[in-house]
């Protein structure tokens, strides 16, 4: 007899070095993969934060002039601007129309003024806020400007007149113009501001309409300076930083190079992304900067703008690299600690296997479908084989007894107690259901009619023979489905799968089959007089089996109505 303890060793000693070598194999495989992918979301969720941070700060912009323009929006009288003409050209109106709507847009700028005044305060960053009065509504009234260009608070500023803008002009005299020609509330910019000395700024600016007529353009400034400020606050790696660009990836701020720059490192195939794409998502993005190959990741703003952080591949990779390198060593030094205890351990693994022994014959009470293919020359192999000899012989006897507790002794097919076990499976089964796993199922009641008249006449022998003959119909027709008899003279079929799919269809051919039988029939007791009801389970209606089992019961009773009325 070979020892399952050296067997044990053997198996144990050359799954440690396997799954060792597997190990290592399957890390040198995947670890650039592992790498990557890692690396695109800890560069993507920099960039989205970055996002966020502006982002919520443009929200804050756009909701400030936003309000400022429904107070607007509202506070102009419809009814007055009609009877102004604010609908026709100003060589239609009269004069008295005309100077009537330049009085009323006066007053309306006054207010107007005071109301985005006290919400500009209260807006953090703005260096200006404006309101353009339409010159096609008032030669005379431009609105109002006012700006806090070196200055603690905001002061009032010669108003803009549109008609000195040149809408061919540069940018920073075309806002007005871009604004209308776009008609909703739109970001310009980033320009040069005339009116605040040059200085490069953003602006959020709303067109204002009044009875389908564009009374004027609503906006506030922010400097770019606000938003590159927050972007050289942003910590990438070590050496890494965050820059802002415009769609087609010209620099509006860079730690290192002018606005307007295109940093020269970039591929083609980022600045595609760039003007394509609103974020970089998943996709890897790797560039070579000064022989080092470096990763980007970008998403963008509110106001078209493209957030993106770029850092070292290896800054990136270093922590993932610093995690793998501690986990193989660690692996590597349990291995060598618990590898000599387990050959020690060996020595006495065989006990704990003679003790099982004893343990398998207690559960030969329980699976006896359990597999038991072990024929080694061994313990084990020993035990094996005494645990299946006892385990054949009580399967034997434990069917049996089944058979005889379950099986109706009369005509064979299964009786009301293994009809109550089909119940509770059914009941769980509905009581777990979920749309996808519905249980289908129809029942088929069945009653011998006439059957104590066949007794009282001819004998139970032959009433006997009566319940024989129905029971071997049923069977016949349903011959994919469990038959039980449930009381003296009533059966159950449970249809599922083939038999439920072709229920009707079989249905009908009980019906012919037991024409086929009754014209065979030479005695009474070998005709087949059956009445039938079939009910078919309802998801969400029927609460339980015994639900479906009345529907057929009563189903049945009302064809026993109809062949006592026909006979």
């Amino acid at each position: 007899m070979h020892s399952l303890r050296v067997k044990v060793t053997a198996i144990t000693v050359a799954a440690i070095l396997v799954s060792f070598g597997a190990f290592f194999v399957a890390s040198f495989f995947t670890v650039g993969d592992s790498i990557d992918v890692d690396s695109v979301e800890k560069m993507h969720l920099l960039s989205q934060n970055a996002q966020q941070s502006l982002d919520d700060y443009l929200d804050s912009i756009e909701q400030s002039v936003e309000t400022a323009s429904r107070i607007a929006v509202d506070s102009l009288d419809g009814i007055t601007l009609v009877e102004c003409g604010v609908e026709q050209s100003p060589k239609e109106r009269t004069a008295a129309q005309q100077k009537r709507l330049d009085d009323y847009m006066r007053d309306q700028c006054a207010q107007l003024q005071k109301t985005l005044g006290s919400i500009a305060v209260r807006t953090n960053g703005i260096v200006s806020y404006y309101y353009c009065v339409n010159p096609a509504i008032s030669a005379s009234e431009h609105g109002f400007f006012y700006s806090s260009m070196g200055k603690a608070g905001f002061e009032r500023q010669k108003p803009i007149d549109v008609d000195q803008i040149d809408p061919d002009g540069l940018a920073h005299n075309a806002w007005y113009h871009m604004t209308v020609t776009r008609g909703r509330p739109s970001w310009i910019g980033p320009y040069e501001d005339w009116y605040l000395g040059n200085r490069v700024v953003e602006s959020y600016l709303i067109p204002v309409y009044k009875t389908g007529a564009l009374i004027g353009v609503l906006g506030m400034d922010i400097p770019l300076d606000t938003l590159t400020s927050q972007m050289s606050s942003i910590k990438v790696y070590e050496t890494g930083f965050a820059f802002l660009a415009d769609a087609q990836g010209n620099v509006l701020y860079h730690p290192t190079l002018k606005r307007g720059d295109a940093p020269a490192s970039l591929t083609g195939e980022i600045r595609d992304a760039l003007a394509r794409q609103t974020s970089s998502g998943d996709q890897l993005y790797r560039f070579n900067k000064n022989g080092e190959e470096w990763q980007l990741s970008f998403s963008t703003l509110s106001n078209g703008m493209k957030v993106v952080v770029e850092a070292p591949v290896n800054e990136i990779a270093a922590t993932w690299h610093h995690q793998t390198t501690s986990v193989v060593l660690i692996a590597i030094g349990l291995i060598l600690v618990f590898t000599p205890l387990i050959l020690l351990a060996m020595r006495e693994v065989i006990k704990p296997l003679q003790r099982l022994s004893v343990a398998a014959r207690r559960l030969s009470e329980g699976d006896y479908d359990a597999k038991l293919d072990y024929e080694g020359d061994d313990e084990l192999g020993t035990l094996t084989a005494s645990f299946k000899q006892m385990r054949d012989s009580l399967k034997t006897y434990i069917s049996d007894l089944n058979n005889r507790a379950y099986a109706d002794a009369l005509t064979h097919v299964k009786n009301l107690g293994a009809f109550e076990i089909y119940c509770d499976r059914l009941n769980d089964a509905i009581t777990g259901a979920r749309d996808d796993e519905e249980p289908s199922f129809a029942l088929v009641m069945f009653d011998c009619n006439k059957l104590k008249d066949i007794n009282d006449q001819y004998g139970h022998e032959c009433g006997d023979v009566y319940l024989q003959t129905a029971s071997k119909l049923i069977c016949r027709t349903y011959a994919h489905s469990p038959v039980f008899r449930v009381g003296g003279d009533e059966f159950v079929a449970l249809l599922q799968h083939q038999d439920y799919d072709n229920r009707d269809e079989l249905l009908q051919r009980f019906d012919r089959m037991g024409d086929e039988v009754n014209e065979r029939a030479v005695h009474p007791w070998e005709r087949a007089n059956i009445a039938k009801g079939m009910a078919v389970y309802r998801l969400g209606e029927d609460e339980s089996v015994e639900a479906v089992l009345r529907r057929a019961d009563n189903r049945m009773y009302e064809d026993k109505r109809k062949s006592k009325s026909r006979s």
